[in-house]
């Protein structure tokens, strides 16, 4: 009963918080950009880009979200592709550096959040028009020619994770195609979620939390995840590939290196400590702030995907996917 209400409590506090914070920074951007000229692109786009960064560095203290970071993300632009679970990706992606993202249509129609999404320079796919894919690719081109990185999570879905990789869906390709036109730096990052204390139980419930299919409604999950003590993150960043012609090849290539890291968290997570990322600590939260300030500039999925991936890869590039 004590931990009912407790955990009501923290929900309640959270959910204020998140209201709080969302419309403080959201309102400060929306001010800042009355007085950037619509011409003056870098500066919107360098701009929306860290707004996200810091909206999302606030968020991950405010709901305990943990996160520890394996590598880095690479400086200048790049395309940082990962494996999808749920809303929650794109704010510790976000938070561990500043980049704009690739969502689904849907999000634009959210209240608050979808204007604000696209008052950053969040670009909307709406995969049911057929030109929707060249012209994302083309705003993406001219994110990278204005010095930013974008986030994509190819499979184009939610998938659970079943702690080896093998309900990693196939990745389209189509996104992959600005960057290496460009000669971007394509960089793969794997996400893993477990419990704070580390117990299995814990970790099932921290599965169930950070994922986030078309069969659950947002607001019950969202209002979980309030309640919820917090979660553990790890972001682990691949080296920056350059030099890929073939955009299937690229895309499978990250693919196999997600899957890989992947089917090893479970042996990672209580292996060595991973290099903290700073977030949930105070000083190392504030400490980022200047510092970025300054740069400005489910299982759903079988085992079948392994096998079906390169057939159904193909035949998505066969018709624009």
């Amino acid at each position: 009963m004590a931990e009912t209400v407790i955990a009501t409590l923290r929900g309640s506090l959270r959910a204020a918080g998140f209201v709080l914070w969302t419309l403080a920074v959201g309102g400060a951007w929306l001010c800042v950009r009355m007085f950037l000229r619509k011409s003056d692109r870098a500066a919107r786009a360098a701009g929306g880009a860290m707004t996200l960064h810091l909206w999302s560095r606030g968020l991950c203290r405010l709901l305990g979200l943990r996160v520890k970071v394996t590598g880095e993300a690479c400086r200048g632009p790049a395309l940082r592709v990962g494996n999808h679970r749920g809303y929650l990706d794109v704010i510790v992606l976000s938070s561990v550096s500043p980049a704009l993202f690739v969502s689904k249509d849907d999000l634009a129609t959210w209240p608050v959040l979808g204007y604000l999404g696209a008052s950053v320079g969040t670009l909307f796919l709406d995969r049911t028009r057929p030109r929707a894919v060249a012209e994302t690719g083309a705003a993406m081109s001219e994110l990278f020619a204005l010095q930013q990185s974008v986030i994509v999570f190819p499979e184009g879905t939610t998938t659970a994770d079943d702690g080896t990789g093998a309900a990693l869906a196939p990745f389209h390709s189509s996104l992959f195609e600005p960057a290496l036109r460009g000669d971007v730096a394509v960089q793969a990052v794997a996400l893993t979620f477990a419990g704070r204390t580390g117990n299995a139980g814990d970790s099932a419930d921290a599965a169930d939390l950070a994922t986030w299919t078309g069969d659950a409604t947002f607001l019950p999950h969202l209002w979980r995840l309030f309640c919820a003590r917090g979660l553990e993150v790890r972001a682990i960043f691949r080296e920056p590939v350059r030099g890929l012609t073939d955009r299937r090849a690229a895309a499978d290539d990250a693919r196999e290196w997600i899957r890989a890291t992947l089917l090893n968290g479970m042996s990672e997570r209580v292996g060595r400590k991973p290099a903290a990322h700073g977030i949930g600590h105070g000083a190392g939260f504030v400490r980022g702030i200047p510092h970025e300030l300054r740069r400005l500039g489910d299982r759903h999925r079988a085992t079948g995907f392994a096998q079906q991936g390169k057939v159904v890869g193909r035949i998505a590039d066969r018709h624009g996917a």
